[in-house]
Formats: structure tokens, C-alpha cells, sequence
């Protein structure tokens, strides 16, 4: 194969995988919102725990951040494309292994913090202090836990972290089957319904928060390994276009 039909080919191959980390490094800057701004999710619940609060907001930054030079660095090579800079494009693999480096503590991070099964059961043990303190007066700080439980119990058609006893905890209800409305199919806005015993939902919610939980480590997992491949995949695509560059080069100033 010819240099330049071998350096058309290496840009093509460019182009598409500079797209790729441009596309991951959004995900990256959406899930550090998702982080930061929506607080009815489950992982929200971590973020009044001393061990895991630091964590969180950490690691939602460290996202946004990474992000956001993904962003700008994948825009530097389109751009050097453009401009037809190709020399620059040592520089462009200097900040590749950069990345991904920055990929690597990324991933020591979600290891060190949710891969043991830790969080999990913190997870499990905050979602049974807002069932013994659901609808307890002078405790507004926990409406929003109340809103979680009752989103996870309607959707997951569950109720409680085993069963429907474990709201037998809660001393704001005035009868065993007065139960929160969401571990049935009623449709009533109420936060306590009374229910019969046909009516509420027979499994508890620890297994359908597990499989969240572990999927959604995976998801982090999976998005932070696939960024790392396709930025070493785009590292050995621009160190061989800088050695197609060179050799053009050298072909064209002989005489």
C-alpha cells in the first residue's frame, strides 16, 4: 500500500474513533449531572453517608471534568485534520495518555468504593432507617428518601427491604396492613393506605435494589473499560499516522 493510501485509510479510522471518545467523554459530563442534580435516585441516599458523601461528590467532578477535556481534545484533532496539522499530532497522543491514566484512577476509584459490596449495604441499611422514620413529624430532610422508597416499591412491585413486615418498624402506621400506598397497586395519593393482605406485594425490594445497584457498577464499569480501549486503539492509530506523516515527508524531499 502506498504512504498516502495508507495515511487516507489511518484518517479515516481517526475520524471514526476521535467521534467514539467525543461521544464517551458526553456520557461522562451527563452522568456527572445526573450525579449532581437529580436527587431521586438510590445513590443519592449514599451521599449522607460520612464514608461515601466525599466520595460521590468527587467523583462526580472528576466525571465532568473528564468530560469535558475528552470533549476538547477529541475538537483539537478534528481540528488538526482540518488544518491539515498532522505534526501536532504527537501532542494529540501525548494528551491520549493522558486520558488514560486519568481512565485507570477512575476505575481504582469505583474498585476501592462500590465493587466490595459495601455501598450496597449501607444502601440497605439508609432504606430501612426511611422506612422506620416514613411520615415521622418534624423530619421534612427525609421527604425526598420517602418519594425514593415509594418510586422503587410502585415500580418493582415490592414492598419493604424483605417483606411487607418490615413496615411493622414504622410507628406512624395505626394497624399491621396500614401500609404505604406503594406496596400495592393503588392509585390514591395518600402515603399510608389500608390495605388487605391479597392486595400488597408479596417480595421485598433487597433483591430488585441488588440487581440496580450491580448494574449500574457495571454500566460505570463498562463505560470506563470501553474509553480505555478505544483510547488505546486511537493511540496505535496515531502513532502510525505520525509514522505515515514522516515517511511522506522523507519521500518527498528526496530529489
Amino acid at each position: 500500500m502506498r504512504v498516502k493510501d495508507k495515511i487516507k485509510v489511518l484518517t479515516y479510522f481517526f475520524v471514526i474513533f476521535n467521534l467514539v471518545l467525543m461521544i464517551l467523554g458526553l456520557f461522562n459530563v451527563i452522568c456527572s449531572i445526573w450525579l449532581v442534580f437529580d436527587k431521586r435516585h438510590l445513590i443519592s441516599l449514599l451521599e449522607s453517608v460520612d464514608k461515601f458523601s466525599p466520595f460521590i461528590s468527587l467523583f462526580s467532578q472528576v466525571l465532568m471534568f473528564e468530560g469535558v477535556v475528552i470533549f476538547v481534545i477529541c475538537l483539537f484533532g478534528f481540528l488538526l485534520l482540518i488544518r491539515e496539522v498532522k505534526l501536532f499530532l504527537m501532542m494529540y497522543s501525548g494528551f491520549l495518555v493522558l486520558l488514560f491514566v486519568m481512565g485507570c484512577v477512575d476505575e481504582v476509584l469505583l474498585l476501592m468504593y462500590f465493587h466490595d459490596g459495601l455501598a450496597l449495604s449501607v444502601l440497605i441499611e439508609k432504606m430501612q432507617e426511611i422506612i422506620i422514620q416514613y411520615r415521622k413529624p418534624g423530619f421534612p430532610e427525609n421527604e425526598i428518601g420517602w418519594i425514593l422508597v415509594n418510586s422503587v416499591q410502585s415500580k418493582s412491585n415490592c414492598c419493604g427491604i424483605y417483606n411487607y413486615t418490615d413496615w411493622l418498624e414504622n410507628r406512624n402506621q395505626i394497624g399491621p396492613f396500614n401500609l404505604p400506598c406503594s406496596c400495592s397497586n393503588s392509585s390514591t395519593g395518600s402515603l399510608f393506605c389500608e390495605l388487605l393482605y391479597s392486595a400488597i406485594f408479596n417480595s421485598g425490594c433487597e433483591d430488585i435494589i441488588s440487581k440496580w445497584y450491580y448494574e449500574n457498577v457495571l454500566s460505570m464499569t463498562g463505560l470506563t473499560v470501553s474509553r480505555l480501549v478505544f483510547e488505546l486503539i486511537q493511540f496505535a492509530v496515531t502513532v502510525a499516522l505520525i509514522k505515515s506523516t514522516w515517511m511522506l515527508c522523507k519521500v518527498s524531499q528526496k530529489p
